[in-house]
């Protein structure tokens, strides 16, 4: 019976955020600029330094065998904070795609 789903379908909202699979089947990278947010509070130490939901954008993607991983500019690092901060390293667990109001 076909559900309308394959294999790529996923419940991660990164990998819904994913283009179309690559030449040889396997998922590519997000592309870059997506807009993106915070999935939980970003900490570097015992610091927070990106709160969770503040918006970013994907400026690039570094795929591995293991993982991607992205770099990112967040322009709201917390409630009526301005400016901005980019991470490098950051995972399909650190980001999901925008949820625009």
């Amino acid at each position: 019976m076909n559900t309308g789903k394959n294999r790529f379908d996923s419940a991660d909202p990164v990998d819904k955020a994913r283009a179309q699979p690559g030449m040889d089947g396997a998922p590519v990278a997000v592309r870059e600029p997506t807009d993106v947010q915070a999935a939980h509070d970003i900490t570097r130490g015992e610091h927070t330094v990106v709160k969770t939901a503040s918006p970013g954008r994907i400026l690039h993607s570094h795929p591995s065998w293991f993982e991607t991983t992205y770099t990112v500019m967040f322009t709201e690092i917390g409630p009526n904070q301005r400016g901005t901060m980019t991470l490098i390293g950051l995972n399909k667990d650190d980001v999901q795609p925008r949820q625009f109001p």
